[in-house]
């Protein structure tokens, strides 16, 4: 039993016979109130719960996505998406989620999950417990006319049913550019693929020699304002292809929009005045265990370096401290640190680093990284570098 602001309260997992009071909560807090019933056979057994009780009951909650991410073309990482967090009116005030944040971290780290991402309602307040802006993407407002159809334009094809392996193996290729994208399960991608209850779902492929090179897929909108569910290339000329094929459908909708990443070609492919870009950020980051997250990088294979890296991290003491990292042959060895390091940083910067938010020295200019030896910083800045981040799903 915890004790906080002298209200007593107990943290733990929220079990099916809660569910449905967990469902009325994230209803008030998300949805004005929505009545919607829950029931035990639509439990996602790739989620968990966390919640914060009371002499009332179930008062506040943290929900928790078990995933796993692409992190460049290395190894998938397990990754916490953190969701639903939520706590009742009568009951803020009193630390009730801040407490609950926190607990979910130690249940993140004894699951494996060494980082975690978020949409948050308030990045301040997440920055708190360790959460960092993870990366920036762009939002594109395009109008059809001003597109142009291109000889490989004719060759782009409506998707069947059979084509779903060869679009996931495009996007998953794609994936291996960028550090963050979802390993999708087949759940996730019928929903982005199929044709949902009102309306019809158009996907579109660029396929020379029956090898999916980029697809995208949109359903609903309207002529004035159509959204791109997904627009995945991998490389120019698909892209252009493509391009062209939104160029065809001008009569039917003005303008489209949707999202990439913050090094996507589209202003090299089609440069016009009437195409509207938005640079955004895409959500927060979190390294959860700093050990086993850095253990599972990949660095290049002919860099060997060393460093010895102080982590401030007050709400994850697993990760608070000093650690001797070391590289070699492509593998990163992590171990406690005894020596004065040559590197201080806290966990948003880590964490930002770490999942190519930024690099470190561009955090460094902006907001400041302790550093007593300039070799183990470069040497550092080495090891974290690699493709920036991007993500086309939410939570």
């Amino acid at each position: 039993m915890e004790h906080w602001h002298h209200h007593p309260i107990e943290l733990r997992a929220i079990g099916l016979e809660d569910m449905q009071r967990a469902w009325d909560i994230g209803a008030q807090a998300f949805s004005r109130g929505e009545r919607r019933e829950y029931s035990a056979d639509r439990f996602n057994t790739d989620f968990d719960a966390y919640g914060v009780y009371d002499e009332d009951g179930l008062q506040a909650q943290v929900g928790v996505h078990r995933y796993k991410v692409f992190m460049g073309n290395g190894p998938v990482v397990e990754m916490a998406g953190v969701g639903g967090v939520s706590c009742l009116p009568a009951k803020r005030g009193r630390g009730y989620i801040g407490r609950c944040v926190v607990y979910s971290l130690e249940q993140m780290q004894d699951r494996g999950q060494s980082i975690s991402m978020l949409f948050p309602f308030s990045q301040a307040f997440y920055r708190k417990y360790g959460w960092e802006v993870g990366g920036s993407r762009r939002r594109y407002e395009v109008p059809a006319s001003i597109l142009h159809v291109v000889k490989e334009t004719n060759i782009v094809r409506a998707a069947v049913v059979e084509d779903a392996a060869a679009i996931q193996a495009c996007y998953e290729a794609f994936a291996t550019r960028y550090r963050g994208m979802i390993c999708r399960n087949e759940r996730e991608w019928k929903a982005i693929l199929d044709h949902g209850s009102s309306h019809y779902t158009y996907t579109y492929l660029y396929a020379p020699k029956n090898v999916v090179e980029g697809y995208l897929t949109y359903s609903k909108g309207s002529y004035e304002d159509t959204y791109i569910r997904e627009f995945i290339t991998l490389n120019s000329t698909a892209q252009r292809a493509l391009l062209g094929l939104l160029h065809r459908v001008d009569m039917q909708v003005e303008k489209f929009r949707w999202h990439a990443p913050s090094d996507d070609a589209l202003w090299w492919n089609t440069g016009h005045n009437d195409i509207s870009t938005t640079i955004e950020p895409i959500c927060m980051v979190r390294v959860v265990d700093v050990r086993a997250a850095l253990q599972l990088w990949r660095t290049p294979s002919a860099l060997r370096a060393g460093v010895c890296v102080e982590v401030i991290d007050p709400h994850a003491p697993w990760n608070q401290g000093v650690w001797e990292v070391e590289c070699e042959g492509g593998s990163v060895t992590v171990k406690r640190g005894y020596e004065i390091p040559q590197v201080t940083l806290d966990i948003q910067a880590l964490s930002q680093a770490f999942c190519g938010g930024e690099s470190l020295a561009a955090i460094r200019a902006a907001r400041g990284i302790e550093v007593r030896d300039e070799a183990g910083f470069n040497a550092f800045q080495q090891m974290l570098s690699g493709p920036p981040m991007w993500m086309n799903d939410g939570f």
